[in-house]
């Protein structure tokens, strides 16, 4: 290769270096609303437009080239349908980004992009919100009314579920390969009261608190057991062993001490252990759950269906089934309204929040909102807040 050679090949690669550059400034820009598939129990794969673009040429080539790569009609057929399931998701992301742009601009939703959110909990006497973000390993404490950062406690091990007791402490788990604990913190002085620790146990996934008998419920992942705390001193008392090996949701029920769980992959259980006695009372297989609430005053218990985008209702006695609200794709965190009567679910996988009628069952409203984890309710200024994977979202119902 001579220096003419060289001196080409060398402008090209410069060129072809800019418009690379161009490229990915452009798709960083849009990266996060075109496209993203569901893989793997919550995972997310998430694949730009240059990618999906590639993959659709690519096939389109080989269609119409059938002959030459001899390709059977059923091989055509599947790649019809990939290149099919492609630009539909490609045309539910769009239609999702302007419809979610509209309403930022009429002021129905607004973000605060402060962290991926796994969990939020609204504190209606202080006007507050708690904020678990996975992105800065911190609990935050928000404003609601200026949504100004009142305090970021660092904790660093990913917080995941945030859980209050009746006294006022906010209880954390962490969620992290082998952070098995949970910090109790004081919503007052914002300081860390307490760290309980199970040892030998995986990362903390779900908790539940009985303020009466003075317990606190946690269950982890890949553990086959619920770990049962003294809620004065942390020691732990007890463990209770559950089918399956994930609990991923947990409830109790304050009146009879009855405790509630849902876990996620090994058998899928719904189970039910009885309060007096300590044991296993009830278990039943019933499909993948993330989320789980239960309503005390008529004995139901809500879950959420990762796959099969509803939420079920069970018999809190009985477990049976009892009715199923329509949600979408990747539903996991729950809340109930019963005093408007409304469902609140976040699709994780869909990227939405669904607003159903307790009553009817029907869906009646529906905001885009990216990977959405959790939601909590205000009641009295009518605010759905939503922890998702790009940050805070206000959704104001009263617009």
């Amino acid at each position: 290769m001579n220096q003419k050679q060289k001196d080409i090949y060398n402008n090209t690669l410069t060129k072809f270096k800019l418009k690379a550059l161009k490229l990915k400034k452009f798709l960083n820009k849009f990266m996060g609303w075109y496209v993203f598939f569901p893989f793997h129990f919550g995972l997310l794969l998430r694949l730009n437009l240059a990618f999906t673009t590639f993959i659709c040429v690519t096939i389109s080539f080989l269609i119409t080239n059938y002959k030459k790569f001899k390709l059977s009609k059923l091989t055509i057929f599947r790649l019809s349908l990939l290149i099919a399931g492609i630009i539909t998701i490609i045309l539910h992301c769009s239609i999702s980004f302007i419809e979610k742009k509209k309403l930022i601009k009429e002021g129905k939703i607004k973000h605060v992009p402060i962290g991926a959110g796994y969990d939020v909990i609204y504190d209606k006497t202080k006007q507050i919100l708690y904020y678990a973000n996975g992105s800065e390993d911190s609990l935050d404490i928000v404003n609601t009314k200026s949504l100004n950062l009142i305090k970021r406690i660092k904790i660093p091990k990913r917080p995941y579920k945030i859980i209050k007791d009746e006294e006022g402490n906010i209880c954390i788990t962490l969620w992290k390969a082998l952070s098995n604990q949970i910090w109790i913190i004081d919503e007052d002085t914002f300081k860390i009261k307490s760290k309980l620790s199970c040892p030998r146990s995986f990362a903390a996934h779900s908790i539940a608190i009985d303020s009466q008998r003075n317990r606190i419920y946690v269950g982890f992942e890949y553990e086959n057991f619920i770990a049962v705390f003294n809620k004065k001193n942390g020691k732990i008392i007890g463990r209770y062993i559950v089918p399956g090996r994930d609990v991923s949701a947990l409830m109790v029920n304050p009146l009879t001490g009855d405790l509630y769980g849902a876990e996620a992959v090994h058998g899928a259980y719904l189970f039910k252990i009885n309060g007096i006695t300590k044991k296993l009372n009830r278990a039943k297989r019933i499909g993948i759950s993330l989320d789980g609430i239960i309503d005390n005053s008529s004995k139901k218990i809500y879950l959420s269906r990762l796959f099969l985008s509803r939420i079920d209702v069970f018999n809190a006695d009985s477990l049976k089934l009892l009715k199923s609200y329509p949600a979408e794709f990747g539903a996991r965190g729950i809340k109930i309204n019963t005093k408007n009567n409304r469902l609140y679910a976040a699709n994780y996988v869909a990227g939405s929040i669904t607003v159903n009628d307790l009553k009817s069952g029907k869906v009646l409203k529906r905001y885009p909102i990216f990977a959405p984890r959790n939601v909590s309710i205000d009641e009295i200024n009518k605010r759905i807040y939503v922890a998702a994977r790009d940050g805070l979202w206000i959704i104001n119902e009263n617009l």
